[in-house]
């Protein structure tokens, strides 16, 4: 009897040849359900963060530029004092001059929360738009543009450069707290469905001989999926070609113990990824963002803090006019 196959009734064993495919195919299977839920992560992070900036993040930036403006008028103060001190002119081009290199990276810092909080804007645009025009598809005359309008009443950032005056802050947005609605669930499972295959089919860590164009291909479907895209998906999922498989002959044996430690690998360093990934901003909010309670506590401490530092704005303000009255600008 060979000790790789018997026949026992008419039925066939499979060969250890057969066991090591069945085990690389399972590999595969896993590993594109790894990158599925990574990139389904990737997805909700940006959403994890557009209701964080939304609802939390544009008072911080606030927070953070009315900080920087009373540092700089403090700063100003006590180089024009020091001026006073040693007799000399005043030359307040001069100071604003050393102000702006002096604050350029704070002021690059409140630019760059500034950009995720108009990220977050723009996103939630989008998804708007998209959600009046699925709306559009299925109610004749709806006006898809409607919301790209109302969502001009949420105002935009203003005030993030080293010119900003007291004041000129964008209004509050008005955003729900809470997680975004839930999508149909069958279309939901169709979908991941199909991205899993492309996934499967397309993504290098699974196939390494995928080419440009399907790479390219791959990235559409990434879009499509974030975007909620059934249709562009489909059609994605329709230019596929069918997987390279290896095939039975000469040395495959060895080929597929190589594939099975490559994928084996490939498993171990995706789920540290999703574990780190999960581990760091803006994941670590997710339960902060759907909860009201807390939400509304933290914006009650931010408004009570902006308050002070507007008060102690205004001061500072009205202490270098005062300073500099006379003078030329």
């Amino acid at each position: 009897m060979d000790n790789d196959m018997a026949d026992q009734g008419g039925i066939i064993l499979y060969t250890g040849f057969e066991n090591l495919k069945a085990e690389v195919e399972k590999l595969r299977n896993e590993l594109s359900a790894l990158v599925l839920e990574h990139d389904e992560i990737e997805i909700e992070c940006k959403n994890i963060e557009m209701e964080y900036m939304l609802t939390i993040g544009w008072l911080e930036n606030k927070v953070l530029e009315i900080e920087c403006a009373i540092l700089r008028l403090k700063r100003e103060i006590d180089m024009i004092q020091k001026l006073r001190n040693q007799q000399k002119e005043l030359d307040l081009g001069k100071i604003e001059g050393e102000l702006d290199t002096e604050f350029k990276e704070y002021q690059s810092k409140v630019r760059e929360q500034a950009g995720r909080v108009n990220d977050a804007r723009e996103r939630y645009s989008r998804r708007k738009r998209k959600e009046a025009e699925r709306e559009q598809s299925r109610t004749p005359g709806f006006d898809a543009g409607a919301f790209g309008r109302d969502n001009k009443k949420a105002g935009e950032y203003r005030g993030a450069g080293g010119n900003s005056r007291a004041g000129e802050y964008y209004d509050e947005p008005f955003f729900e707290t809470g997680s975004p609605p839930r999508r149909d669930d069958k279309k939901t499972s169709w979908m991941r469905k199909l991205y899993r295959r492309i996934v499967k089919a397309l993504h290098p860590d699974v196939n390494p001989d995928v080419d440009e164009a399907g790479l390219e291909l791959l990235r559409k479907a990434n879009a499509a999926y974030e975007d909620e895209d059934l249709e562009g998906l489909e059609l994605c999922y329709a230019a596929i070609n069918a997987p390279l498989l290896i095939e039975d002959g000469p040395d495959m044996e060895s080929l597929l113990l190589e594939e099975k430690e490559r994928l084996i690998g490939l498993v171990q360093k995706m789920k540290e990824k999703i574990s780190r990934r999960k581990s760091k901003y803006p994941y670590t909010l997710k339960d902060f963002v759907k909860d009201p309670d807390k939400i509304s506590a933290r914006k009650a401490e931010l408004d009570e803090h902006i308050e002070r530092l507007t008060e102690a704005l205004a001061a500072y303000q009205e202490k270098v006019a005062e300073m500099t009255r006379g003078e030329d600008g």
